[in-house]
């Protein structure tokens, strides 16, 4: 879903700041970097490497995984 939104960065601290030590977060957005859905089509304002993606999400998030199907997937520290 970032890829639709304006502020993307602002929506990724936003759901960083929501999510309970422990918890997970899921992600799954189109990535420049691969292929299966076309990351440049109208509907998309952006398009995101998957070291974006990390960039977006920096620790107490750690990023577990990324699919074939762009899902990247992270979990917050416990405290």
């Amino acid at each position: 879903m970032l890829e639709h939104v304006v502020d993307p960065f602002s929506m990724a601290k936003r759901l960083q700041d929501l999510l309970a030590p422990g918890g997970w977060l899921f992600i799954e957005t189109p990535c420049a970097e691969g292929n299966g859905q076309n990351p440049y089509s109208l509907a998309h304002l952006y398009q995101f490497p998957t070291w974006v993606i990390r960039k977006m999400f920096p620790l107490p998030l750690k990023h577990f995984m990324v699919t074939p199907h762009y899902l990247h997937v992270f979990r917050k520290d416990a405290e």
